[in-house]
């Protein structure tokens, strides 16, 4: 992710005529600080939208749990044999069996397809507003600014988030399965294992959410920046009450009672261009003057 930000800012600033960025104009400093606070916002807009669709599912779950006399009877059984099962008899295994296909698991999989796509809105539009915003009024210095502050602390963050989650969940399986530090045990159940439970709460999505949607918010703020860098060079040309500069010299050979004559279209300053001399009659055969461009046209 940050080998394509970097490439996409590259050609960012080809796109916008920018030869350099200051970071000691206010407006580049304000767009670099507003960028790198932006990995902050996204991470925290994602852990609330998880927050909220688990809680959503869990109260489903609970309601499931609560009034189908199924659930009921099965819960009962499990909760008499603390979930081992093997101690159970005949005729509670198989009431047991017959809660099953019971669960109405399309309610479940309807809260996290709702919760994927609305809790992803406001996370999605700040990615594609931002830089349209920052661009059109602060100028494309002030987006360039925008860009190396979120891919800066993006890229941090996202490898903070994913190692710091993948520990704390790491660590809850270790703990499940039973080890002995210093002379303790910590297996499931003791005060060890409820720590790492609540640090798995938040590991889980930092490891899979926030840390890996960072990856898709540099690369999607670079490429809405790179589709609007022409659009906002030239607000900046007009703004100024200048004109752009083109990038290339166009050198349009012409004749005049057989004697060739070159035009140099779009002249900006005085400089020493090379031009492709070439004789219409005989196409086969150039040569390369050097001349100094005149206000006039000039001749050879």
């Amino acid at each position: 992710a940050a080998l394509t930000a970097l490439a996409l800012f590259s050609a960012y600033m080809q796109q916008s005529g920018i030869v350099s960025i200051n970071i000691s104009k206010p407006t580049v400093m304000a767009g670099l600080l507003v960028g790198a606070m932006l990995p902050y916002v996204f991470s925290a807009l994602a852990m609330n939208a998880v927050g909220r669709a688990a809680m959503k599912m869990i109260s489903e779950v609970r309601r499931q749990f609560t009034t189908i006399p199924e659930l009921i009877a099965a819960l009962k059984i499990m909760k008499k044999y603390d979930s081992d099962l093997t101690m159970a008899t005949k005729e509670e295994m198989e009431i047991f069996d017959a809660a099953q296909d019971k669960a109405e698991y399309e309610k479940c999989v309807a809260i996290s397809t709702r919760a994927s796509i609305r809790e992803m809105l406001l996370p999605g539009l700040l990615a594609i507003v931002t830089p349209a915003v920052v661009g059109f009024v602060g100028g494309p210095e002030m987006l360039g600014g925008l860009l190396a502050g979120v891919t800066a602390s993006g890229v941090l963050m996202a490898i903070f988030q994913s190692n710091a989650g993948g520990a704390w969940d790491n660590a809850k399986k270790m703990i499940e399965e039973g080890v002995t530090l210093d002379g303790y045990e910590h297996k499931k159940g003791c005060a060890s294992h409820k720590a790492s439970v609540v640090g798995d709460t938040v590991g889980d999505p930092f490891k899979d959410t926030s840390g890996p949607s960072l990856n898709i918010l540099l690369k999607l703020m670079s490429v809405v920046a790179l589709v609007i860098a022409p659009s906002i060079a030239d607000v900046n040309w007009e703004l100024a009450g200048e004109e752009p500069v083109p990038a290339i010299e166009y050198v349009i050979p012409t004749t005049e009672n057989d004697v060739p004559v070159l035009e140099v279209a779009e002249p900006s300053t005085d400089e020493t261009i090379m031009a492709a001399d070439q004789d219409t009659k005989n196409a086969e055969t150039a040569t390369m003057v050097e001349f100094q461009k005149e206000p006039q046209k000039p001749k050879l």
